[in-house]
């Protein structure tokens, strides 16, 4: 959803918001549900990286279309949104973070990611090795690697774990 048309004007229950031209969009956030935290881009994805406030998942992320610009969910990957909302939230200036739950994930469901291990499943693994090779392109972000790689480390054992 463009955010411009969707929120102009508009008071309601939106979870992040990544913003390019903040100025115009910090007034979007208004109806008082619960804490709003403002993360820069650099806290956001340190958020991000380490699984803190802000997961990597798609659903409950609106987005500026020129954050986006030509970044797409790579075709046919399990956890597709790992290997691109990092690239969101480095292209944003602000983020915005409304702290409150307003979704439940069913992972008892045969579909779900969560329920069996599968061999697509390690598409997180490749995911985060993206990641790691991003932070390390970016040196205003070498801070974060430390935290990154562990994460690596916990989602690889996690998955390897999970497979017996």
């Amino acid at each position: 959803i463009p955010l411009g048309k969707f929120a102009k004007n508009r008071t309601g229950y939106y979870i992040n918001a990544a913003t390019s031209e903040v100025a115009d969009y910090e007034q979007i956030l208004t109806h008082k549900m619960a804490d709003i935290i403002k993360y820069s881009s650099k806290e956001a994805f340190s958020e991000c990286i380490k699984w803190g406030k802000i997961k990597p998942t798609a659903w409950n992320k609106l987005y500026l279309r020129s954050i986006i610009g030509k970044t797409r969910y790579p075709v046919g990957k399990v956890h597709e949104d790992e290997f691109t909302t990092h690239k969101f939230i480095y292209a944003a200036k602000k983020i915005f973070f409304l702290d409150l739950a307003l979704y439940n994930y069913d992972c008892s469901r045969d579909d779900s990611i969560t329920s069996k291990f599968k061999l697509a499943n390690l598409d997180g693994c490749e995911a985060m090795r993206q990641k790691i090779h991003f932070i390390t392109e970016h040196k205003n972000l070498s801070d974060l690697l430390e935290d990154a790689c562990n994460v690596y480390c916990l989602f690889n054992n996690f998955y390897q774990f999970k497979r017996y």
